[in-house]
């Protein structure tokens, strides 16, 4: 639903045309659904993806990190699940919700400005309603992916922006990407979760490089 979401914007302001996908935490989510499947993979001519892997890259990452045991699969695992324990409070009916709309919503700018470097965080008068409504991304979405992934190959070049201060997404889910996407560019950001808002420059800057890039024969890209 969400991928058709995006086809649907991109129809409405560039239609027909082929673009350059860039897309932050849930934004990249969802996109890896349109760069991997359905009928944008032939418009797509690369996606940066910025804190935001594909739910089923996951699941198999979980699978091989289950398993590896000597190598350390079990503290890598353990390591992410202690960064994403919001995503398991979000599983709970009712709860969360209540959480946000008894005050959590208006204390979430100073978090961001304490915690994660957002200096401009302002409270919004629509950020209660996106709260309590965008929960139910993480209910319709990801147990089903983690526990029963799909096989997704994206159809373009692909590069991912690492926050190095990034506390909830780390760099290990990004470790067998290689597999799912062929060529890989892997860019690490001096910056948090954020980066869009906190380093700007730093994403322009791998984005205007990747994009830029010469077509590579070998590759037809």
């Amino acid at each position: 639903m969400l991928s058709r979401d995006l086809e649907a914007v991109v129809d409405t302001l560039i239609p027909g045309r082929s673009f350059h996908l860039v897309a932050h935490d849930w934004g990249s989510i969802q996109s890896w659904e349109s760069v991997t499947n359905g009928p944008l993979t032939s418009r797509i001519l690369s996606f940066t993806s910025i804190s935001g892997p594909s739910l089923d890259h996951v699941g198999f990452w979980l699978r091989d990190q289950i398993r590896d045991i000597r190598g350390g699969g079990t503290l890598r695992v353990l390591r992410q699940l202690a960064s994403s324990w919001y995503v398991f409070l979000f599983q709970i009916p009712v709860v969360p919700e209540a959480m946000w709309q008894s005050g959590l919503d208006r204390l979430w700018p100073g978090i961001l400005k304490k915690h994660e470097g957002v200096t401009d965080a302002r409270f919004s008068p629509l950020q209660k309603a996106d709260g309590r409504f965008g929960v139910k991304l993480y209910r319709a979405n990801f147990l089903g992916h983690l526990i029963n992934p799909a096989k997704r190959y994206a159809h373009c070049p692909v590069q991912v922006l690492l926050p190095s201060n990034d506390n909830y997404v780390g760099p290990q889910l990004f470790d067998q990407l290689v597999q799912w996407t062929g060529k890989l560019t892997r860019v690490e950001l001096d910056a948090p979760h954020w980066a869009p808002l906190t380093a700007p420059d730093q994403v322009v800057k791998a984005i205007r490089n990747f994009v830029t890039q010469p077509p590579n024969p070998a590759s037809g890209t």
